[in-house]
């Protein structure tokens, strides 16, 4: 329930001319955080403690969504006019701009 309130959000802050790259964007960042959680998660467990890497984790997300309730959209916006996105874009989904 949380992602698609997330979802919706990035839907609602993001340029109305902007939404497919932005929904994109969400999309893969998601996949990747994904992937990198479930490879690194184990290795992790093994290097520190079970309750020692869940509470970094649970740390980690309390402030990643700090962030994104006070900056979300603006970093998102500002990192997208500043073209910071754009060449990544165009190499991974091969579109232009």
């Amino acid at each position: 329930m949380a992602g698609g309130a997330i979802f919706n959000y990035v839907l609602d802050k993001s340029p109305s001319d902007d939404r497919p790259s932005h929904a994109a964007w969400y999309t893969i960042v998601l996949n990747l955080d994904m992937l990198l959680g479930s490879l690194g998660g184990p290795w992790l467990a093994e290097v520190f403690s079970l309750l020692a890497v869940l509470v970094i984790c649970a740390i980690v997300r309390f402030l990643a969504g700090l962030v994104i309730l006070r900056w979300g959209s603006y970093v998102t916006i500002v990192a997208w006019k500043l073209r910071l996105l754009q060449p990544i874009g165009r190499q991974i989904l091969n579109i232009s701009f």
